[in-house]
């Protein structure tokens, strides 16, 4: 009987061991630079343990080619490291990653032999080129709203700039219904809009500390930076009168 158990918990520790290097395996192709050949070894490893096992319980079916799993897993992963690089800017190692993702989707004989190179779209988007470059160029829009918030304009105007020799049509501010295409003044308004919410912000607090004509000063302040803005975000109204506003928030605060 007890080398019966001892079978059996032998049996049950190499499942567990191979489940456990299947899962290293994966780990090596999650990182942002797939290690495929490691993710191969640990996968071969995991079937001397456990003939039987599923090396990507992620699909219906049971897969056990440790070459093909991990060609199949490694191609999303290169599709998402290739949008980091073209976010970064680094557009010809974005190309080369999504090269090699297509190309491990190929090697792995999958039922789709079109990889998505940009799954935020509705379309399947094949083209390493364009797609690097709309991501890149996406990013670079991102950064010069980052500037601009920083109140950064000269390097947001910079950051557009470039966006645009990437795309020319591209719309530099997403938030607005118009088509943005002018830098600079897309950069003023967001630095502006950006300086008038911390406006906003401060007012709160000096309406706290029981400081009204310094309250209203700011508000007032904020509305110069952005005619706009909405002084009280906290109702359903837009409101844009600071004396009206303040006095509000003070009896709110009471």
């Amino acid at each position: 009987t007890k080398f019966f158990r001892s079978l059996k918990y032998a049996s049950w520790e190499n499942k567990a061991k191979a489940d456990f290097l299947v899962r290293q395996g994966r780990a090596f192709i999650s990182q942002k630079e797939p290690n495929i050949k490691s993710a191969i070894k640990k996968f071969k490893k995991a079937q001397k343990l456990n003939p039987d096992i599923d090396l990507n319980p992620s699909t219906k079916e049971i897969d056990k080619d440790p070459k093909t799993v991990a060609h199949l897993l490694a191609a999303p992963a290169k599709v998402q490291f290739g949008a980091i690089l073209a976010r970064e800017g680094k557009i010809k190692e974005a190309i080369s990653a999504y090269q090699e993702a297509q190309k491990l989707n190929q090697e792995a004989q999958t039922l789709y032999p079109d990889i998505d190179l940009n799954p935020l779209t509705k379309e399947i988007d094949k083209d390493p080129k364009k797609v690097a470059q709309q991501l890149a160029t996406e990013g670079k829009v991102e950064q010069g709203m980052l500037l601009a918030i920083q109140q950064r304009i000269e390097q947001a105007i910079s950051a557009y700039q470039e966006a645009q020799k990437l795309n020319p049509d591209i719309d530099l501010n997403p938030k607005t219904k118009e088509i943005d295409k002018d830098p600079k003044t897309v950069a003023r308004q967001l630095a502006a809009q950006a300086a008038a919410e911390a406006k906003l912000y401060l007012g709160m607090i000096l309406v706290i500390e029981g400081e009204i004509k310094e309250a209203i000063s700011v508000y007032q302040e904020a509305q110069k930076l952005n005619p706009d803005i909405d002084l009280n975000p906290l109702t359903k109204e837009i409101d844009k009168d600071p004396k009206k506003v303040v006095e509000q928030l003070a009896l709110d605060s009471e």
